[in-house]
C-alpha cells in the first residue's frame, strides 16, 4: 500500500494510539503537524512508520527540509526509494545501506573503516579485500563470508576464536593466537589442537570439559582446575598431582569412587562428603565442629557418632590410673580382643594421646622386653611388629 505523503497527521488514520503525552499534543480535529512537532519536542519517525500510513520523510525531502546527518539511516531502512548516495551521511550511517538496501551501496563512498564488518554479515557480495578492515572486523569474515578468508590479512591475534568456531578449515597452527584463544580450539576444533603449543596455564579447564581424549597429565593446570578433571573427566584423576586442599569438594561431589581419604580437605570440605557421599563418612576424620550442621541436615542418624567423639577431661591422676592398667595388662595379664596387632597398636596410639612425653613406656607384646622408643607402635622392633601375624588371637 502507497503511504500517505504529508506532515499532517489525523488520529484517527494511525493503527495504534500514541501514548498520553504525544495525545495532548494533538489539536481538537484530532490532527498534528509530524514535521514541527519532530523538531520541537523529539523525533518519533521509527513509531510512525511501523504505526501509520504517512510517509513524513518523503514530503520533507521533496519540500527540502529533511535531515540527512542525523537522520539518513531511516531512509535506508524505511524508504530506500528516497535514496541519495550524495545527501547520504556514509561516515555515520554507511551499515544501514549494507543491511536495508545494498543496491544502493557505493563501494567508493562507504566507511570501509568503521562499518566493514556490515558487507560481510550483509552484503558479501560487495566484499572488497583491499578496502575491508582486517585488523578490527577479521571475525566477520571468519563467521559470515569465510569465502573470502586471506590468512595473511587476516587478525590472528585479535580474531582466532572465529577461526577455531565458524571455519576451522583456515586453522593455522602457527598463525593462531594459542595464548589467548586455546580454549576455543579445545571446544570447537580439538582436532587441531597442538598440546606444545596449548596454554595449559589458563585453559586447561577447556580441555578437560571438551576434549578430555587429549588430556595430559603432565601438562595439565592441577593446581587452578583439578575441580574439572573431577567434574568432566574423572578418569583423568592423579591422586597425587590432584589439589585436594581446594579441590576436594569435586571429587565427593561427582566422583567418590577416587575419593582418598587420607588426602581429602576434612577440615574444609567434610559437609560435601555428608552431602553427596555419606558412605565414605569417617568419624574420626570429621570436622564435627564446623559442619555437624550437614550430618543434621542430610544424614541426622550419623548424629550418633558425634556423642562418642565428645571431649572427656581427665585429672591427672585419672590419667595416670589409665596408662598404669594398660601397662600392667602389657607386662602381666596380656589379655586383648581381636587382632592382636592391632590391639597392641590402639594401646600405644592411646598412650601417644594421654602422655605429654614423646618417649613412651612399653612393654614389647612379642618378646616382653621393657623399652621407652616410639618407632613400632609399642613394639621394641619391627621384627616384633611383624612377628605378631603368626599369634593367637584371643576374643572376648
Amino acid at each position: 500500500m502507497e503511504r500517505i505523503k504529508t506532515n499532517i497527521i489525523e488520529l484517527e488514520k494511525l493503527y495504534k494510539t500514541p501514548c498520553k503525552k504525544w495525545l495532548e499534543k494533538f489539536d481538537k480535529q484530532g490532527k498534528l503537524d509530524a514535521h514541527k512537532a519532530f523538531e520541537i519536542y523529539e523525533q518519533k519517525y521509527e513509531w510512525l512508520y511501523r504505526n501509520s500510513p504517512y510517509d513524513l520523510i518523503g514530503w520533507e525531502i521533496e519540500n527540502n527540509c529533511f535531515d540527512w546527518k542525523n537522520y539518513s539511516w531511516l531512509v535506508a531502512k524505511y524508504c530506500p526509494q528516497y535514496f541519495d548516495k550524495e545527501k547520504f551521511n556514509w561516515k555515520e550511517e554507511s551499515h544501514y545501506v549494507a543491511q536495508y538496501c545494498p543496491e544502493h551501496l557505493d563501494t567508493e563512498k562507504y566507511n570501509w573503516k568503521e562499518h566493514s564488518w556490515a558487507i560481510a554479515r550483509f552484503c558479501p557480495q560487495y566484499f572488497d579485500k583491499e578496502k575491508y578492515n582486517w585488523k578490527e572486523y577479521s571475525w566477520a569474515v571468519a563467521e559470515y563470508c569465510p569465502q573470502y578468508f586471506d590468512k595473511e590479512k587476516y587478525n590472528w591475534g585479535k580474531d582466532s576464536v572465529e577461526i577455531a568456531k565458524h571455519c576451522p578449515q583456515y586453522f593455522d597452527s602457527e598463525k593462531y593466537n594459542w595464548e589467548d584463544a586455546s580454549f576455543a580450539v579445545a571446544q570447537f576444533c580439538p582436532e587441531k589442537i597442538d598440546k606444545d603449543k596449548y596454554n595449559w596455564k589458563e585453559e586447561s579447564l577447556a580441555v578437560a570439559e571438551y576434549c578430555p581424549q587429549y588430556f595430559d597429565k603432565e601438562k595439565y593446570n592441577w593446581k587452578e582446575y583439578s575441580w574439572a578433571v573431577a567434574k568432566y573427566c574423572p578418569e583423568n584423576i592423579d591422586t597425587d598431582k590432584f589439589n585436594w586442599e581446594e579441590d576436594s569438594w569435586a571429587v565427593a561431589e561427582f566422583c567418590p569412587q577416587y575419593l582418598d581419604p587420607e588426602k581429602f580437605n576434612w577440615k574444609k570440605f567434610s559437609w560435601v562428603i555428608m552431602k553427596y557421599c555419606p558412605e565414605y563418612f569417617d568419624p574420626e576424620k570429621y570436622n564435627w565442629e564446623e559442619h555437624s550442621w550437614a550430618v543434621e541436615k542430610y544424614k541426622p542418624e550419623l548424629l550418633k557418632f558425634k556423642l562418642n567423639m565428645k571431649t572427656i577431661k581427665f585429672t591427672e591422676a585419672e590419667i595416670d590410673h589409665i596408662i598404669n592398667l594398660i601397662y600392667h595388662n602389657e607386662k602381666n595379664d596380656r589379655f586383648y580382643y581381636g587382632n592382636e596387632k592391632h590391639y597392641w597398636k590402639r594401646s600405644f596410639n592411646i598412650k601417644k594421646k594421654l602422655l605429654s612425653s614423646e618417649q613412651i613406656d612399653s612393654v614389647c607384646p612379642n618378646c616382653l622386653i621393657e623399652h621407652n622408643i616410639t618407632d613400632y607402635y609399642g613394639y621394641c622392633s619391627e621384627e616384633c611388629l611383624n612377628n605378631q601375624q603368626n599369634k593367637k588371637i584371643i576374643k572376648y
